[in-house]
């Protein structure tokens, strides 16, 4: 018997799968989806390998045409971490083991300790000034926000401060056992769309339907119907998979549903080596095994909502909030006139009664900033010096609470000197984050309960759930966080958004960013009026007359989906064309500029004129420098039919193996985002 492999580290130009014949002894154990090691090439090397079934096969193939991949780089994308070994045979990622400190005395004393020792040993006083605050966290986590090293933790540890600890970590995490629920009730309006979306399940052939419904429609109880009635028809030998982006590999048997919720997002294109969208995935899977592809979002990309009007994707909506409350009501606060009034703060007068009044009513409120840290930019108030990352070209931002200058691109992190490096004289803060805005906050309304969520907040010790938990068992009136919040979260007694600035993401160079901005706007608007209370929002802007602005302030859909797919048909964007990145990085920009313009005239030679490819650039990333590598790339404007991703293939493959291009390196990505 032979069984064909992917093999590790192979070049582009030998990339395909071997057969090798399996030797008695191993008859019986050489299954697909089996590891081994193999001989391979002039010197019989032993090779890591992976035994292919068909269904694999396929989909790796798909891979490694529209991503640009091998074979192999498909397969370790579609396995869990776990499933690796080294050649000793044991797991190379297992349930880890964190290492966890806390306080080993009371607050107070620990307070006391870092007031005495603060001018002469202050990296100990931050630690001890950090565990007063969030009673646990991880090692790691401790010495980034304090920029301490091992030996003052120690140090600590030997005077009985701290207690230092391991706690296993499970890769599973451990869930609670609930009673079972009957299936929520359908309305109407459901109803309908549930009938219409069944007649895809189990109808013999692969159907992609959207479902596009307002925030609080009822999309999820919806979801749970069809599940139920996917399960009941005896598809899914594994019965039910949910997870995030790489659950869409899941090597479920018998497939026959696939639900994609929030299927506009951006989490679920990868960002490494394959860089896959999982809609594509999603897609391809349920083709072979003729299964339902149900894709859900208050605000669907347009690509899909293009695709549901040309009839490529069945189309359902849902007009109505599922309790009949309508939607929230919506104020645009115009900021330049709160500047006229001398107001400079975070918060507008309306906003800060807004909250006012539901601190009163007992109600909670939400405020979005997606932005963390507490300023975007540390400047001196004379000369005008800035603090930027030596690893990237980017600003550092200011973390007040942890009293340090850190890169969110690399993570460098530096202590604020006292005065300005190049002339003495003394710092702004400028750009405010999430951080300033608990600040403020903390001021406007001393005796008031705030939680902040957002990427400082959460940690090794303290998930996301835990703090939506606490902000509803303790029904804390005040919560601020970035996009975390935005999206997917229901709580009954939230009667109130706020967002600080909405101008944030609207004016940088992505063609998409109206279309992400009105989807944020929208999804985070809805986070309120849920329950039986009816919502409210304010949407704080210094362009309150910008046309998308003033659309996801109506949550009109529709309008601004008509307005949009207009431009983007002038533009001859996507989804009017294909847009595709050939990409190069290294540590000497001008050779990363010369090896693209190298490839530019490889391309120009390997295109025809009738193959309809336009080639710009190179042109720098938005961020050019990230951990001392910088990017630079060429954009095709292109139909990516199967004889243009051959030739880009083939360009790549030469790329790597050009000598004069040594110590850069290539890729290509499908629709970038950055």
């Amino acid at each position: 018997m032979f069984a064909s492999v992917a093999l590790a580290s192979l070049q582009v130009a030998i990339d395909r799968p071997y057969d090798y014949r399996i030797p008695d002894s191993l008859q019986d154990g050489v299954v697909p989806g089996t590891r081994v090691f193999v001989p391979f090439g002039s010197g019989n090397r032993v090779t890591e390998a992976f035994v292919l079934g068909r269904e694999q096969l396929q989909l790796a193939y798909f891979m490694r045409e529209r991503y640009f991949c091998t074979v192999y780089q498909a397969l370790r994308t579609m396995l869990p971490a776990g499933f690796w070994l080294d050649k000793s045979g044991r797991r190379r990622n297992r349930d880890a083991s964190l290492e966890l400190v806390r306080l080993a005395v009371s607050a107070d004393e620990a307070s006391e300790y870092a007031a005495e020792k603060r001018r002469r040993s202050p990296r100990q006083a931050e630690i001890l000034d950090l565990l007063c605050s969030f009673e646990l966290l991880s090692v790691s986590d401790l010495l980034s926000h304090s920029g301490a090293g091992r030996p003052t933790l120690n140090r600590l540890r030997e005077l009985g401060l701290i207690e230092i600890f391991q706690q296993e970590v499970l890769r599973r995490p451990q869930t609670e056992s609930v009673e079972r629920m009957p299936l929520p009730t359908l309305n109407d309006e459901q109803e309908a769309v549930f009938q219409g979306l069944l007649e895809t399940l189990g109808c013999g052939e692969s159907r992609v339907s959207l479902l596009s419904g307002v925030t609080g429609s009822g999309k999820t109880s919806i979801y749970a119907h069809l599940i139920a009635e996917s399960l009941q028809q005896g598809r899914g030998a594994a019965r039910l998979v949910i997870g995030t982006r790489s659950a869409v590999f899941a090597p479920v048997q018998n497939l026959g549903l696939i639900l994609m919720d929030e299927e506009q997002e951006d989490s679920y294109r990868s960002e490494t080596n394959p860089r896959y969208h999982a809609r594509d995935i999603a897609r391809f899977r349920c083709h072979q095994n003729q299964a339902a592809l149900v894709l859900g979002s208050a605000t669907p990309d347009l690509g899909s909502r293009w695709r549901a009007e040309t009839g490529e994707y069945g189309f359902f909506r849902l007009h109505e909030r599922y309790n009949l409350k309508p939607l929230p009501a919506v104020h645009l606060v115009d900021m330049k006139q709160e500047l006229r009034s001398g107001n400079g703060s975070l918060l507008s007068v309306p906003l800060r009664e807004a909250i006012l009044q539901r601190i009163e009513r007992g109600e909670q409120s939400i405020l979005f900033l997606n932005r963390r840290g507490s300023s975007k930019v540390v400047a001196c108030s004379v000369c005008g010096y800035t603090y930027r990352c030596d690893h990237c070209s980017v600003s550092m931002t200011w973390h007040a609470n942890r009293r340090r200058l850190i890169c969110h691109y690399c993570g460098k992190s530096i202590p604020l000197p006292p005065v300005c490096p190049e002339c003495g004289g003394s710092f702004r803060f400028l750009g405010a984050g999430t951080q300033m805005a608990e600040e403020e906050l903390r001021r406007a309304f001393p005796d008031t309960g705030i939680l902040r969520v957002d990427a400082d907040s959460v940690n090794a010790a303290v998930s996301h759930r835990q703090l939506f938990q606490r902000f509803t068992d303790e029904k804390i009136p005040l919560m601020i966080g970035t996009q975390m919040i935005a999206k997917g979260l229901n709580f009954d007694n939230v009667t109130l958004v706020g967002v600080l600035s909405a101008d944030q993401s609207l004016y940088c160079s992505d063609f998409r960013a109206g279309e992400h901005t009105f989807s944020l706007l929208t999804q985070v608007i809805g986070r309120c009026g849920r329950g039986e209370k009816s919502g409210e929002a304010y949407i704080q802007t210094f362009t309150p007359d910008n046309e998308i602005i003033r659309l996801a302030a109506r949550q009109d859909y529709e309008s601004f989906y008509r307005q949009e797919i207009e431009m983007r048909r002038l533009q001859h964007a996507p989804p009017f064309s294909d847009r595709i990145g050939f990409s190069a990085s290294g540590p000497d920009e001008q050779r990363v500029i010369l090896a693209l313009m190298k490839a530019k005239t490889m391309l120009q030679g390997m295109f025809s004129p009738e193959d309809g490819v336009e080639i710009l650039g190179p042109v720098p990333f938005p961020v050019v420098k990230i951990s001392d590598r910088y990017r630079y790339r060429l954009f095709l404007s292109c139909r990516a039919t199967r004889n243009t991703r051959r030739i880009l293939s083939a360009a790549l493959s030469a790329c790597s193996r050009d000598r004069e291009m040594r110590k850069v390196s290539f890729y290509i990505d499908n629709d970038p985002t950055d």
